[in-house]
C-alpha cells in the first residue's frame, strides 16, 4: 500500500463507524510512516534513478540520512557508470 492508496482508503471510510482510537492509529502511525517513506524517496529520487538495481530500502536511506545523495550521485556517476553498480 502506498501513500496515495492510504489517502484514498481514508476518504472511503470517513463515513464508516470506526472507533476514534483506531482511526487515529491509522492516521498517526501508519499514515505518518508512509509520509516519511514517501518524503525520503522523493528527497533521494535523483540518486535512486541513477542506481535502479541497487535495491535500497527505506532503512538503508535512513541510516545514511546525513549523506548528500545528489552530490554522491554526481561524483559516482563520473567514475562508475550506474549500470556497473
Amino acid at each position: 500500500m502506498e501513500l496515495g492508496d492510504l489517502l484514498d482508503y481514508e476518504d472511503e471510510i470517513k463515513d464508516d463507524t470506526i472507533p476514534d482510537d483506531i482511526r487515529k492509529k491509522l492516521q498517526i502511525f501508519f499514515g505518518k510512516t508512509l509520509v516519511n517513506i514517501s518524503d525520503k524517496y522523493d528527497e533521494v529520487a535523483e540518486f535512486l534513478t541513477q542506481y535502479p538495481n541497487a535495491g535500497f530500502c527505506y532503512e538503508d536511506l535512513i541510516q545514511c540520512q546525513d549523506t548528500d545523495f545528489c552530490s554522491a550521485c554526481q561524483k559516482n556517476c563520473k567514475t562508475t557508470p550506474p549500470s556497473k553498480i
